[in-house]
């Protein structure tokens, strides 16, 4: 029998089936013939799942679903009471997003809470309404210690003064927290309030200001002062940032522990326009002080020498310039040293005073260079306690004693007690003129007239004697001041 014919390669790879239905030419045949190749699946996005391994690495992590989603939590910032992505559920379920969140602000802030504080919290958390009340007055015992500088060892004395007083929240001593480590707990929770009421404050301050100084503790150990100048809808606030521990007084450690205080408070230098200090070479040099470090992260920084300072230190430059009133300083602390040292003298110097007239006797007080008002106290209280002060010398110099002899004879001369009275005129004015420098908030349309006013002070003061001079030439009479005799009375020049 002779097999049949093939036409063609497709209709030997054909199946019997198909070609009957071909060859039947039903429908569906031709449909089959004409179908291209099927289009190739779409491909499914890739589902990132929760790894258990992560636990291992990140023992604060936790995982949940939350509505049918997977989500991730960080219970260190949920107990330390933090708000970021952690605290709400981060669907981020990524390596670099832990990593990322562990290096975080807010995390490093939890995770350095102490135990005890984490506890505070907790309980705070589950007190009752009473309770709550009777902890919000502790803590405004706290605050107020802290705010006039008090130390916390006398806040049980303070709980008691309350107990005593019968207030409503110290009636009885249940729930009143004694220990030294509760009272360290609520100034940390106080200090956490503060700095988050600064924190909405800053993000509501487009430009930034910073006023640094350097300074030491009871310690001997440097510290860092940082205030912020903030404007806040056209006023300027000033704020008290904190006092931090720098490893030198150089430049650099300075002005890179300011930038490291700043990041913790999510500051960007750009926002940084101004720079207040006293006028060391470390603060204000020109090439490598803070000032020119900061000049160079933000060119449209300033920085501006503290006003009250620069007008203390012109004072004592004038100071310096003038023999006389480099003399007279040095007497001044001579005396203050003579009667500190002794309650006896102090004593009769007291009742010398009382004897002399109806006023209290005025503390002597001990010029000091870092106490810019320190010299106009110290002459109003000589001035004062003039007549007292040489009586009671005086009785100490006839018995003998040869400091009281020396200083006899310098405070008991005319030249002293005029030169005490002509700086009685003339410090006034520096003070006042540095206290305006000292206020918050200073208008500057007011600085011209105050700087013009105290120089024509000044300048009537140089060819007019002043009100305290005048009266003490009007007391002075037969070479008596006060009825006390007056050495040197034939050299009446005083030249300041």
């Amino acid at each position: 029998m002779a097999r049949p014919r093939q036409t063609s390669l497709k209709s030997f790879f054909q199946r019997p089936d198909a070609k009957e239905d071909t060859e039947s030419g039903t429908p569906e045949a031709s449909d089959v013939q004409s179908q291209t190749a099927p289009p190739p699946p779409e491909k499914k996005p890739k589902c990132r799942a929760y790894r258990s391994e992560w636990s291992d690495k990140f023992p604060w992590l936790r995982c949940e679903v939350v509505d049918g989603n997977e989500k991730m939590f960080c219970s260190l910032c949920e107990k330390a009471g933090r708000r970021n992505g952690f605290t709400r559920g981060s669907n981020n379920l990524r390596m670099s997003a832990l990593i990322e969140h562990s290096q975080s602000n807010d995390h490093v802030a939890a995770h350095n809470l102490t135990p005890q504080q984490v506890a505070m919290k907790g309980h705070c958390d589950k007190a009752t309404e009473t309770s709550k009340k009777k902890l919000c007055s502790q803590l405004k015992i706290v605050f107020h210690m802290a705010k006039h500088v008090l130390p916390s060892n006398h806040f049980v004395a303070q709980t008691e003064l309350l107990q005593a007083l019968e207030a409503p929240d110290f009636v009885t001593t249940d729930g009143i927290y004694c220990h030294s480590d509760s009272v360290d707990d609520m100034e940390k929770a106080l200090e956490h309030i503060v700095v988050e009421q600064i924190r909405k404050k800053l993000k509501n301050s487009d430009f930034i200001g910073i006023i640094i100084d350097e300074t030491v503790n009871i310690t001997v150990n440097k510290k860092l002062i940082i205030y912020l100048k903030l404007e806040i809808k056209g006023k300027v606030e000033t704020c008290f940032l904190g006092n931090y521990d720098v490893d030198s007084g150089t430049a650099r450690c300075i002005y890179d522990r300011v930038v490291a205080v700043l990041r913790e408070m999510d500051i960007a230098l750009s926002r940084v326009i101004g720079l207040g200090s006293d006028g060391a070479s470390v603060m204000m040099g020109r090439h490598g002080g803070v000032g020119a470090l900061f000049k160079q992260a933000n060119p449209f920084s300033i920085q501006v020498h503290c006003v009250a300072h620069r007008a203390a230190l012109s004072a004592l430059d004038a100071e310096k310039a003038v023999e006389n009133i480099r003399a007279y300083k040095n007497m001044i602390s001579s005396v203050y040293s003579f009667y500190r040292h002794s309650a006896t003298r102090t004593a009769r110097l007291r009742q010398l005073t009382a004897a002399l007239s109806d006023e209290d006797m005025v503390s002597l007080k001990q010029p000091c260079a870092v106490r810019w008002l320190s010299l106009h106290r110290a002459v109003e209280a000589m001035k004062h306690n003039w007549a007292a002060v040489v009586m009671e010398i005086n009785e100490e110099a006839v018995g003998g004693n040869t400091q009281a002899q020396g200083l006899l004879g310098q405070i008991q001369t005319y030249s002293f007690i005029a030169l005490t009275h002509a700086l009685a005129d003339l410090l006034p004015v520096m003070t006042k003129l540095n206290l305006v420098f000292q206020k918050d908030n200073v208008n500057l349309s007011s600085i011209r007239p105050i700087v013009q006013a105290s120089v024509a002070a000044f300048t009537h003061l140089r060819d007019v004697p002043g009100p305290e001079e005048e009266t003490f030439k009007a007391g002075y009479k037969d070479g008596t001041y006060k009825d006390v005799k007056v050495t040197n009375s034939s050299d009446r020049s005083i030249q300041i």
